[in-house]
């Protein structure tokens, strides 16, 4: 609501917020790049919203009813070259290790970003040098809502095979975070057992 409601609507008083201006700023989030989910969810803070100022008589009608939430057509995606992945690679490495690991476990697997976020130390194998996807993490749950589910499809769940010199980074960088998690001790929310 503060981000897109309150810069379109905030110095409009709630009878002046017709259908079609509404139809319109959910037009313009979605052209202006806005993800069809994440604009749900936007139209659903802002209809219970309108729907509570009905219940309490503020407004007659709520401007929000009837709205169509389009799907754009998904642009041709765009590829990063793979000469430019070792360059890439060793900025983020020497910005952060977790981040440089994080994406070479991406580059390497073809894995979504919510599903190497949810790696568990579990999903490791190894002696078989595999890494099980069966989970993916929800970088902005809802209230209530789980951090962890399951993955976009079915087949998503899968085991990945993967190389042995990549394997040994991992084990090097998984023992150091063993040995930070003990220095944090209780703090540490061991429950989840992420790899990252």
């Amino acid at each position: 609501i503060r981000d897109h409601a309150g810069p379109a609507f905030g110095d409009m008083h709630l009878q002046e917020i017709r259908p079609m201006a509404y139809q319109k700023f959910i037009d313009s989030i979605i052209e202006g790049g806005l993800a069809h989910s994440t604009a749900r969810r936007v139209h659903n803070a802002i209809y219970q919203c309108m729907k509570r100022a009905v219940l309490n008589g503020y407004i007659t009608k709520n401007p929000c009813e009837n709205v169509v939430i389009k799907k754009l057509p998904v642009k041709k995606l765009k590829f990063i070259e793979p000469s430019l992945v070792p360059q890439i690679l060793e900025y983020l490495y020497r910005r952060d290790y977790t981040l440089g690991l994080f994406f070479e476990t991406l580059f390497e697997t073809g894995m979504r970003k919510g599903e190497c976020a949810a790696l568990r130390l579990d999903d490791i194998d190894w002696r078989e040098n595999t890494l099980r996807v069966d989970q993916t993490l929800d970088f902005q749950p809802e209230e209530g809502d789980d951090l962890l589910g399951d993955p976009k499809t079915y087949s998503s769940t899968r085991i990945i095979k993967m190389r042995p010199k990549y394997m040994q980074k991992l084990k090097t960088y998984v023992k150091y975070r063993t040995e930070q998690k003990m220095l944090v001790g209780s703090l540490y929310n061991h429950e989840l057992n992420l790899v990252f």
